[in-house]
């Protein structure tokens, strides 16, 4: 972007629609896309000391410019098409697999744990709120 300007979300709009604090005055287009950076990350914490071990980064979402003003921009979350009968089939190969693991006699054993604890690295997204302000990372046209 022109300037180095730091772009921040500026308003929210809806859970899919935000204005941004750059326009086409600082090079942005339509079709841009963005991350909103977390700051925080996904912080790992000592149970019993709670000093942090370690930060894992990670995005609250994407964002893609759909409409430019002088000085500031509209921006959507990504739309996907949802294939129905794909899913559908995946999932019922998926319980195929599992019942030929279990046939096959292999088996991993499973922890009772609450889900609430789970912390999922394997999602580039964090469950954190997007909020006014956030920094957003260039990521392509």
């Amino acid at each position: 972007m022109k300037n180095g300007k730091k772009i921040k979300i500026a308003a929210i709009l809806s859970e899919t629609e935000v204005i941004i604090n750059a326009g086409s005055l600082d090079g942005v287009q339509n079709g841009y896309a963005f991350y909103i950076i977390d700051a925080e990350g996904r912080v790992i914490k000592d149970p019993d000391t709670n000093a942090v071990l370690g930060k894992f980064e990670g995005y609250k979402g994407k964002l893609i410019v759909k409409k430019t003003e002088d000085r500031f921009s509209y921006c959507e979350t990504p739309t996907y098409y949802k294939n129905l009968a794909v899913e559908s089939t995946l999932a019922s190969s998926k319980s195929l697999l599992n019942s030929l693991n279990t046939i096959s006699g292999t088996q991993q054993d499973k922890l009772n744990i609450l889900k609430e604890d789970v912390l999922d690295l394997k999602s580039m997204y964090t469950d954190t709120p997007v909020k006014v302000g956030d920094s957003l990372e260039y990521i392509s046209k």
